[in-house]
């Protein structure tokens, strides 16, 4: 009989037991091998003994929670490796396990793991569709948000900015896509929010000159219907596109929904009003049914020469809704008026309306929030730094180099904006060049410039600023 070592799950508690459980993931019959495979060799050998079914029973019930457990911290660490691409090496105790879940309109949401490093938060979250097959693998999520939530303060804590969202896996047999969350900016906060508000999928391209719509002739005939700002309700009146006009030059804008001139082939936007006045061509569509994940962008052609007409500046008329936990609200765009220099009305005969750019033909609304607590930091070095560097024909004192699995911060001494040139050093000396990602300037003269990718860390010997290396600490 072999000597017995004990298994690091044996003596878990059923809490603790419970907790693995959020690393959990739909068990592949490849992942019940693998999981097998790695527990044979560590399991203990006893004499063959007759137990009562009862308590094989429950044996078998409390291993497979820790199979499953176990299985799945290795899948959490591949689908970080799939968001980071593939060379980050993170430690168990840099993520934090959430295993929370939110149903809406018919799909649940599970926020499974996170990782915070400095400015940086990441999440790794699923959907799944609870009542049938909605879901495809074209699917497009929306960016969402992230909001802090400090448990003293309550719920007065600003949203994260930057928020991209990245689809790593879509598992067809079960309708769950898995997909990544990066959230920018400083977290002070206890706690969090993630805020998934919609989401779209088969998606569909359009390209097409809409030449059969005569543009000369709907301006022509219409009346225009201009309403100054003071005496209609619009909700709220936005200015785009030209940075030397302010929206008080403006006096008025188009009435709202006077026509209905459909595209073809694309259904989402439509002509709502138009007219030519004082030399300026004005161009309303309605965007109700555009939706938030739509890509599709409408020009002005000349049909001759192809060239693009540009406005001279655009009103956006929407209307703010809640939607944000602390209170914070979205702005919905419901129509857009283009406006163009135009010499004379005649000259409208030569353009048609563009139509380009991709939209998913289902887009799914709901409001899926979970809340979970702030997670703790990566492991991080802190690189012994003694000594400056050349910037700009200058030394430039270097402070503080900070090194963690997927980020380099250098804080340095001086008040200008300083560019460096980063490289990471490793084992096997090959040479990782580093591109800025964000930089901040403090009233104290101190910059710290952040460089955010995945890092080999534990084979890291050396970070180079300026052919100045800074050796890791062994």
């Amino acid at each position: 009989m072999n000597k017995y070592e004990k298994h690091p799950f044996e003596d878990l508690t059923d809490s603790q037991l419970d907790e693995i459980m959020a690393y959990a993931a739909p068990m592949t019959d490849a992942s019940v091998k693998n999981v097998y495979n790695r527990f044979r060799s560590g399991r203990r050998e006893i004499q063959s003994k007759k137990y009562p079914m009862r308590l094989i029973a429950a044996l078998v019930a409390v291993f497979a929670v820790a199979l499953v457990g176990f299985t799945n911290v290795d899948n959490i660490q591949r689908l970080f490796q799939m968001l980071f691409g593939g060379a980050v090496q993170l430690e168990q105790t840099d993520y934090s396990s959430i295993g929370k879940s939110v149903t809406d309109n018919g799909f649940r949401m599970d926020v499974i793991s996170a990782v915070r490093d400095s400015e940086n938060l990441y999440l790794l979250a699923q959907l799944f569709d609870v009542e049938g097959d909605r879901l495809s693998e074209d699917i497009y999520i929306d960016s969402g948000t992230v909001t802090g939530v400090a448990k003293i303060m309550g719920e007065n804590v600003a949203a994260m900015s930057g928020i991209k969202t990245n689809l790593l896996e879509y598992d067809k047999a079960n309708q769950t896509a898995i997909f990544g969350i990066h959230a920018r900016g400083e977290f002070l906060a206890d706690e969090a929010v993630y805020r998934l508000r919609s989401f779209g999928n088969d998606k569909k391209s359009v390209s097409i000159d809409a030449a059969e719509i005569n543009l000369y002739t709907l301006a022509l005939n219409s009346s225009g219907q201009f309403i100054p700002f003071e005496a209609e309700k619009y909700d709220d009146v936005g200015l785009g596109a030209n940075e030397e006009m302010d929206i008080e030059d403006i006096s008025d804008g188009m009435a709202l929904d006077v026509m209905n001139v459909r595209f073809p082939e694309y259904e989402r936007e439509y002509i709502s009003n138009i007219a030519y006045r004082d030399g300026l061509l004005h161009l309303q569509l309605n965007d109700t049914q555009r939706g938030r994940n739509n890509r599709v962008y409408l020009s002005l052609r000349n049909i001759r020469t192809g060239e693009e007409l540009v406005d001279l500046y655009d009103l956006s008329y929407g209307t703010y809704s809640p939607d944000f936990p602390n209170g914070a609200e979205h702005y919905a765009v419901h129509h857009t008026e283009h406006v163009y220099r135009l010499d004379r009305l005649e000259s409208l005969k030569d353009y048609a309306i563009h139509v380009e750019g991709e939209y998913y033909e289902n887009v799914y609304h709901g409001d899926w929030q979970v809340r979970f607590d702030a997670p703790q930091e990566v492991t991080s070095v802190n690189l012994p730094v003694t000594g400056s560097v050349m910037v700009g024909g200058k030394q430039i004192e270097i402070k503080k180099v900070t090194v963690t699995p997927l980020s380099v911060v250098i804080t340095s001494g001086d008040k200008t904006d300083n560019s460096f040139d980063v490289s990471l050093i490793y084992k096997d000396g090959t040479k990782k060049p580093l591109t800025e990602s964000g930089m901040y300037i403090y009233e104290n003269g101190e910059q710290e410039s952040h460089y955010t990718n995945a890092f080999r860390f534990q084979e890291i010997t050396k970070v180079v600023i300026n052919d100045v290396g800074f050796d890791m600490p062994q």
